[in-house]
Order: C-alpha cells, then sequence, then structure tokens
C-alpha cells in the first residue's frame, strides 16, 4: 500500500492535511469528535522524521554604555578665559574672566581638589582687589578680582606648569618653563617689549584679542607671558598687554 509523507494511502480513497480515510460512512452527530481526532493522529503521523523545532537564536545585544566618568588633566588659560580639559582636550568647564567669581572660583576648586587662600587687599597694599590663590609659595595660581575695573574685572597669573596633579598651559600650548627664544622674534612688534634685538626674552603675548594705545604705542592685549633674560617662560597672565604688570 503506497504511502506518502506517513501517510498511508488507501486506493482510491485519498489523504487530505496528512490523514486518510477509508470511505467509511461517519454519523452527524460523531462528526466533530471523528474528525477531529483523525486530524491530531494524522499530524502527529506526517511529522518529518527527525524535525525538531526551531529554536530562535538570541540576538545580539549593543553593549552597555560606558560609565567611566571624565577626568579633569589640564587647566588651560586663554585670552578670554579658564577651560578645564580632560585628556583627550575636551571642555570639562569654562569660564570666561567676565563671570560671575563664585563660577570660576568653584570651577578651580573642583579641578583642583581644594579651596584657594583668599585675601582683600588693603590700604597699605601696592595691589588691589581680591586674590583667590590655590598652590603655595611661588608655585601658584592666583585669581584677582577687581569689581571696581568694569573693563577689566579680574586676571588670571601663574608660574606653575602644574597644580593639584594638573598640567597648567596656554590655549596656545604653552606652560611655564619653555623655552620662547624662537617664538619672540615671530611675532608682531606689538605683541612683545624687549630690551633685545630681535627680541629673545621680555614680555610677548601669545594670543590677542585686541590691541591697546599707549605712550604713543600700539600694544597687543590678551594673553600675557614673561621670561628670564635666557628666553624662558617664567610666568602667564591674562588679560594684559606686554607691559602690563604682574601682580605685586
Amino acid at each position: 500500500m503506497p504511502t506518502s509523507a506517513g501517510c498511508t494511502i488507501a486506493r482510491p480513497e485519498p489523504c487530505w492535511f496528512g490523514f486518510s480515510y477509508s470511505g467509511a460512512m461517519i454519523s452527524a452527530g460523531g462528526v466533530r469528535f471523528a474528525v477531529l481526532a483523525a486530524t491530531v493522529i494524522a499530524l502527529a503521523g506526517c511529522a518529518a522524521p527527525g524535525a525538531t523545532p526551531e529554536t530562535p537564536s538570541a540576538s545580539p545585544t549593543d553593549p552597555p554604555p560606558s560609565t567611566t566618568p571624565a577626568v579633569a588633566t589640564t587647566i588651560e588659560i586663554s585670552a578670554t578665559g579658564i577651560a578645564v580639559l580632560d585628556d583627550g582636550g575636551e571642555v570639562l568647564a569654562e569660564n570666561a574672566y567676565d563671570a560671575d567669581i563664585d563660577l570660576l572660583v568653584g570651577m578651580l576648586t573642583d579641578a583642583v581638589g581644594s579651596g584657594p587662600v583668599t585675601r582683600v587687599a588693603g590700604p597699605e597694599d601696592c595691589d588691589s582687589g581680591t586674590t583667590y590663590t590655590w598652590g603655595a609659595g611661588p608655585a601658584t595660581l592666583t585669581i584677582r578680582d577687581l569689581p571696581e575695573a568694569p573693563e577689566q574685572p579680574r586676571t588670571v597669573a601663574t608660574g606653575v606648569a602644574e597644580l593639584g596633579g594638573l598640567a597648567v598651559a596656554t590655549s596656545t600650548g604653552l606652560t611655564v618653563g619653555d623655552d620662547v627664544s624662537d617664538l619672540l622674534p615671530t611675532l608682531p612688534r606689538e605683541a612683545v617689549v624687549s630690551d633685545d634685538d630681535p627680541p629673545t626674552s621680555g614680555f610677548f603675548v601669545w594670543e590677542a584679542t585686541s590691541t591697546v594705545e599707549a605712550n604713543g604705542r600700539t600694544f597687543a592685549y590678551g594673553g600675557q607671558g614673561m621670561t628670564d633674560t635666557a628666553g624662558v617662560l617664567v610666568a602667564i597672565r591674562a588679560p594684559g598687554t606686554p607691559t602690563s604688570g604682574f601682580f605685586c
């Protein structure tokens, strides 16, 4: 007797939906049960030999996003403000010099990990305003707040290349200790004040935002540097001109 896909076929009876029938008459009252039973039996018998249910494969999942917090590595001083950068050069925080003094102080305190020493200048002092100083001895970074001078409300000065484990650099990449004797001759005349000719030491502006007129001469205004007689950068100040004095 021929078979097909696990179904026994008795001529001339056909095999429908995986089960066979012999042509026997089925009473109306037993049709539903007989057909249902035949269907279940036939479907079980007609399954392909060795077939197993297909298991859905697990879909790949994206790795969880990194939660490692950015770490500050550099305090960057520019002609217009101060920024805190990570090791990739991304800005983590920044404030312009004319921002609220509490924002500037808070940003540096968070970056350095300690607060500044605050001092209000008295009438006997050569300087004026309020100074906020991080570090000790000559290894310091200082912000001077001058609320009575709205055209230049505050300035920053430092003589260090590192503070609180962070590098201290200008926005042009200069740090205290760099030899800038080859840089000074390349700067515009208004950006340098030097006793040398050509200039290899003295005061200079490494990032200019504007110019000012003083004593019949034009000077660059912006981020300022001071060298020793050998042309090594010993201090950074901003903003100012080449003739602007550093803190006394």
